[in-house]
């Protein structure tokens, strides 16, 4: 026989204004609205076993509605404290509006109390009728001593109390704290308002804490819920046939318990949530914007997004693009990204929005002062704007005419744009490369060509538009230098479905993505048939070579990479994920003393 464990109050509710005419309800609440529940929905192969404090003067009464339960474990009762127990006054104002009162109260639980009796449990189901059933401390000291299912109704963490006992809403003070000390969490939607202004930050930010399923109630509108690896979501309506005027004391409750019940049984959680929503209110029609009116994939962007995190971003995207669902890139922890990790994301986009008249994917931009205030002076959301859906505040930042972002995020589609492209950044990149990465003079010529070289290829090659954009920073790893960096990305057809009509039977079953990277970058061949065409990469790669310089090619499932002494990169990667079109990263590093 399995044991889920429930932890919670059992609350004296006197109850007005479900009907103006008639005289206060008293009755049993808090707690006891989850107990009937899971009562009403456990299978026979599950107990239930009350972790639940009562007070002295109500300890009888209360230990007499336990007993009436089919599922309570064999000799099981509330422990009486020498306590007056919880007790509260509801005053409702609207259908699910209402004024709250508290008096009484028991004691928290501590570890020393609680820990003995959850050895012997299989589950556990948490509801925070009081909001003082236990502290953080021992939530957190919780989680680590029952490393089994847990699922928590915060609900009441998010009310304060007044001196006269009237309950007032009150942030969660450490909610990313909370969130990651149980497997499922329950909010209401004022509740998860409450945490921030946008719904999919705050869901995104509760999911990376060690949470692996929210779960959000709306009320008439039913449930929506996140879950999963890769993250998915979706909104659960309540069934159509409901009536208006239904009581909602007790509803979230009831909906917890049942999809707590249903989850330890084995149900799906779009089953559980199906099973817990409510049935006594009409459906209404979800506001309007909302993001969850189908189902959603996460897409995580990594907190350090450059070259080295892209290929499991690129896995994580390919799996997501798999699913036919809505896609929704998580950036909101990102801590820093190179313009490599930009123009990335920004093809990703692309690919995941199909074309002009597709629905646009969702994005979370950073939470981060910093990066937010970077990605918007590299010219990342204006290019995004068209691309993403974007949830979360974008300021608006001029671009300093000082800057370490020499070339901000910039649209390439056709020969024109490239010309652009280097007649904007050469004056300012020469003083660079002559100032501060010690080259020649006469490299910055060399510079405009590989940039140049590079954008041209998504005009020539890559069947629709790209990215390009420059950067000069610091590099810390191994090199230690200052360095230019230029990342150029596309969604195109990639570089084998470009040369496979020139070179596939060259190579026979050896071709593949790895093999047309290997002939463009090493041998420098190219779609076009004239002589001397696909010397672009191979001047790039010339230049690099003489100014210790590297490039790498990212296309479909493979990627290339010239490596200098300086980096540990892996000349030739294959198998990889796929991912759209093409993306190639140089870099030009500071040079040393002696001359080249």
């Amino acid at each position: 026989m399995k044991r889920l464990g429930v932890i919670g109050s059992m609350v004296w509710d006197s109850i007005y204004g479900r009907d103006p005419a008639q005289p206060a309800i008293e009755e049993w609440g808090g707690i006891s609205y989850s107990l009937a529940a899971l009562d009403a929905t456990l299978g026979a192969d599950w107990q239930i076993v009350p972790l639940v404090k009562v007070g002295r003067d109500l300890a009888a009464r209360a230990n007499q509605f336990l007993g009436s339960l089919q599922h309570v474990a064999p000799g099981a009762r509330f422990l009486e404290v020498p306590a007056p127990n919880n007790r509260v006054t509801l005053r409702y104002y609207q259908l699910e509006r209402r004024c709250e009162q508290m008096s009484g109260g028991v004691p928290p639980w501590t570890w020393p109390e609680l820990g003995p009796q959850v050895r012997d449990l299989d589950a556990l189901y948490v509801n925070f009728i009081s909001g003082y059933e236990l502290d953080l401390e021992t939530a957190q000291v919780l989680r680590h001593g029952f490393p089994r299912f847990q699922y928590a109704d915060l609900h009441s963490l998010f009310l304060g109390k007044e001196p006269d006992g009237t309950r007032v809403p009150q942030p969660l003070p450490n909610a990313p704290a909370w969130f990651g000390c149980f497997d499922a969490v329950q909010l209401n939607e004022d509740e998860f308002q409450q945490l921030g202004p946008d719904p999919l930050v705050v869901a995104a930010g509760a999911l990376t804490r060690g949470c692996r399923t929210l779960v959000v109630t709306l009320g008439a509108r039913g449930a929506a819920y996140f879950t999963g690896t890769p993250v998915r979501s979706a909104l659960i309506p309540a069934p159509a046939a409901l009536a208006a005027d239904g009581d909602p004391t007790g509803c979230g409750d009831v909906f917890g318990a049942a999809v707590a019940a249903s989850l330890v049984a084995g149900a799906s959680l779009e089953e559980a949530v199906r099973c817990g929503t409510p049935r006594r209110y009409r459906p209404a029609r979800p506001p309007a914007g909302a993001a969850l009116e189908r189902m959603t994939r996460l897409v995580e962007v990594p907190a350090q997004f450059d070259d080295r995190s892209f290929d499991h971003f690129a896995a994580a995207f390919a799996e997501a693009l798999t699913s036919g669902e809505r896609l929704l890139f998580d950036a909101h922890a990102a801590e820093w990204a190179s313009p490599y990790g930009l123009v990335g994301l920004l093809v990703a986009g692309q690919a995941a929005r199909g074309g002009a008249g597709g629905e646009r994917p969702l994005l979370t931009a950073p939470t981060h002062g910093d990066v937010l205030s970077y990605w918007t002076r590299a010219g990342f959301f204006r290019e995004a704007a068209a691309l993403f859906e974007i949830h979360g505040k974008v300021p608006k930042v001029k671009p300093a005419e000082e800057s370490d972002v020499l070339l901000p995020v910039t649209a390439v589609r056709a020969v024109e744009d490239v010309h652009a492209v280097v007649s904007n950044i050469q004056q300012r990149a020469s003083a660079i490369l002559a100032s501060e990465l010690r080259l020649d003079p006469k490299a910055t010529m060399g510079f405009a060509m590989a940039l140049s070289e590079a954008c041209q290829n998504i005009v020539e090659h890559a069947g629709t538009g790209g990215w390009v954009a420059v950067q000069a920073y610091h590099w810390r790893r191994k090199l230690a230098r200052r360095v230019v960096v230029i990342a150029v990305a596309d969604a195109g057809v990639g570089f084998r479905h470009s040369l496979e009509p020139t070179q596939s039977k060259r190579f026979g079953e050896r071709w593949g993505d790895a093999a047309a990277l290997e002939a463009a970058l090493i041998q420098g061949v190219s779609r076009f048939r004239d002589p001397g065409r696909g010397q672009g990469l191979a001047g790039i790669r010339r230049y690099l070579v003489r100014w210790d310089g590297k490039i790498a090619i990212r296309s479909g499932t493979a990627r290339i990479a010239i490596v200098p002494q300086w980096d540990d990169d892996v000349p030739l990667k294959d198998g990889l994920a796929a991912f759209p079109g093409a993306q190639v990263l140089i870099i030009i590093p500071e040079q040393g003393s002696s001359q080249r």
